[in-house]
């Protein structure tokens, strides 16, 4: 007697499988995408800027960012950014101090600062009515970039047109 065939389909752990290698696929081509510009220009603003606007439009963002931190200066200066038309930029100088010591705190630590709803999540709100309202964030992703276990940059995700959940594979590629 033959065993029983099944297509990998009908297989019950099927969907999460497919998923599983659709996100792997599109975080290999967005890796792909950004490698591919390094290596054309050793560059580093050339870089820079590949890498948030590659970065932007393949997660569907409103706006993407390199922010350099001066803690001598103590701003936040972002130097380099990828927006939709109808976002407006925020390239410049942020002082520290709007954004209050818990973010700081979490950014030197190394830890991804992930908020799916700005008007709620209470770990925004030394900054919320200062600095994300005015620019319409809804929802926001910093991500931490250490040299030498000190804070130089954040690279800052961010929507405008509406709330959005952070999926753990969008966290794990922003690493």
């Amino acid at each position: 007697m033959e065993p029983e065939r099944t297509t990998i389909a009908e297989q019950p752990d099927a969907p999460a499988s497919l998923a599983a290698a659709e996100a792997r696929v599109r975080r290999e081509t967005l890796l792909y995408r950004i490698t591919t510009a390094v290596r054309e220009s050793l560059e580093l603003n050339e870089v820079l800027e590949t890498t948030v606007t590659t970065i932007g439009r393949s997660l569907d963002l409103c706006r993407c960012y390199v922010a350099f931190v001066d803690k001598q200066r103590q701003v936040v200066r972002v130097a380099h950014e990828y927006h939709v038309p109808e976002v407006g930029s925020t390239l410049g100088d942020f002082g520290m101090g709007s954004y209050g010591g818990g973010l700081l705190e979490v950014m030197e630590g190394g830890e991804i600062f992930a908020v799916d709803d700005v008007s709620t999540d209470p770990r925004v709100g030394p900054f919320r009515d200062r600095i994300l309202s005015p620019l319409g964030v809804k929802s926001l992703m910093y991500v931490p970039v250490l040299q030498d276990r000190r804070l130089v940059a954040v690279i800052g995700y961010s929507t405008v047109r509406a709330v959005r959940h952070w999926t753990g594979e969008e966290k794990e590629l922003a690493r």
